[in-house]
């Protein structure tokens, strides 16, 4: 994971004056770290899985994270996404981001009722889009088993 955490960058005042943003997007160019991002991931989430329903990526960097790992695991990957880019019937919620108002839908037939998930991002920054997330799954009737935001401690 060291390599990982060397991959990340951080740049002053983006996209706004007063925003630190961690770019993760030099570990995604490096299969090595990429694939050591996804093992630990995997080693983490594995005591879950018996009780897994699926792994809910948060767009859009966290779909880089779930979508893959859920088919290493071989578990459903279930999108939450902004607005507009999802057919069909949805939930949705609005939330509040580091640098202004955002909303997130999920398709209301990808989540099953009474069953539990795992929601995967990328980084925390308010905590705005996790309370968001887990909101929406239990909207849906679903709870959060675990929450994962894996480069946010590097």
């Amino acid at each position: 994971m060291d390599r990982v955490k060397d991959l990340v960058a951080t740049f002053s005042d983006f996209p706004k004056k007063g925003v630190q943003f961690r770019d993760i997007m030099p570990v995604f160019r490096d299969p090595q770290a990429y694939a050591a991002l996804l093992t630990e991931l995997e080693r983490q989430i594995t005591p879950l899985a018996s009780d897994c329903a699926g792994l809910i990526g948060v767009e859009s960097r966290g779909f880089l994270l779930a979508a893959p790992l859920a088919a290493r695991m071989g578990l459903p990957f279930i999108p939450v996404r902004k607005p507009g880019k999802l057919p069909g019937n949805t939930y949705r919620r609005s939330f509040d981001l580091e640098y202004g108002k955002d909303v997130l839908e999920v398709q209301v037939d990808s989540i099953e009722k009474g069953r539990s998930y795992v929601i995967l991002d990328d980084l925390l920054a308010t905590g705005g889009t996790l309370r968001a997330a887990c909101d929406l799954i239990q909207d849906c009737g679903a709870t959060v088993i675990s929450r994962g935001y894996p480069l946010h401690r590097l």
